[in-house]
């Protein structure tokens, strides 16, 4: 007799509540893979872009952990020969799965390296049902591809690397939309898909176009898109002192599931800054 073996599947957790921050995790990272070269390490999932290294996103290393099978300081060993080999990572994200005394012992580590630490909300919805919102008077909602030329502008004005940012639009898993006042680009919204998850990235209105709904349309469009997407759940990352984001996101169902703690090489980026007007990107 011949004994056939059968294929053993790839199963993902499921996307209920419990899941929802380590699936926020695993999305951030898919993310970023876009922007860089993956690496795994013993210590994590590393992404570098040695042509952006000032890029946080492009040079991260995400699920970091402690090490199984070394003592404790070799966290920093695996990762300063990582660094050797390709950019400084700028920015590090805490295992979600890690136990709390792991986690506290990583953190003073990091922050003994002069990293500085910072805290995302990862907030969640599955309620999809928006209702119709048009447009503010004088806005137009247009896809981002379709206003390819004015998206580095747009893009520059919450992004140090506009450039970089412009590859995730040829990842088809990425949809964005933006608004136009007048002809000029004046706000943003996009929407990342892993599995049944979708990410919210890139919430965005210029200064000057603020206080007049449009942050709030373009988020029930999202809302539109991940209900004919048939997505589980949407998630955003947002800084808690971001209060007229969290109120913005709060009014669409939207509530707290988990903690998104990261350690950053340097100055914040402008995203962990609560000096917002709109819901800040995840990251």
């Amino acid at each position: 007799q011949f004994i056939m073996p059968l294929p053993i599947l790839k199963t993902s957790p499921p996307a209920d509540r419990e899941n929802l921050p380590r699936l926020f995790h695993q999305a951030m990272r898919q993310w970023s893979e876009h922007l860089g070269e993956p690496a795994a390490l013993a210590i994590g999932s590393a992404v570098s872009n040695a042509a952006y290294p000032d890029a946080p996103l492009a040079n991260a290393l995400f699920e970091a952990m402690l090490p199984t099978d070394q003592p404790p300081e070799a966290f920093m060993w695996i990762l300063q020969s990582h660094e050797a080999n390709m950019a400084a990572v700028q920015m590090i994200a805490l295992n979600p799965s890690a136990d709390t005394e792991s986690a506290r012992h990583l953190a003073e580590m990091l922050t003994a390296a002069n990293y500085q630490a910072s805290t995302l909300d990862v907030l969640s919805t599955r309620n999809f049902a928006s209702g119709k919102f048009a447009p503010p008077d004088g806005i137009k909602i247009i896809p981002a591809r379709a206003a390819y030329v004015q998206l580095p502008e747009l893009l520059g004005e919450f992004s140090n690397a506009p450039d970089l940012e412009m590859l995730h639009y040829d990842d088809s898993r990425y949809d964005a939309l933006i608004a136009l006042q007048q002809r000029r680009a004046v706000a943003h919204i996009g929407l990342f898909t892993v599995g049944q998850i979708g990410l919210i990235q890139h919430l965005f209105v210029t200064p000057t176009s603020r206080r007049q709904g449009i942050a709030r349309t373009l988020l029930h469009r999202a809302l539109e898109i991940a209900h004919r997407s048939l997505l589980s759940h949407l998630l955003i990352g947002i800084d808690r002192r971001n209060t007229a984001g969290v109120a913005l996101t709060r009014s669409a169902s939207f509530e707290k599931t988990g903690e998104f703690h990261v350690f950053h090489r340097g100055l914040l980026p402008p995203e962990f800054t609560a000096e917002k007007s709109a819901p800040a990107p995840a990251v």
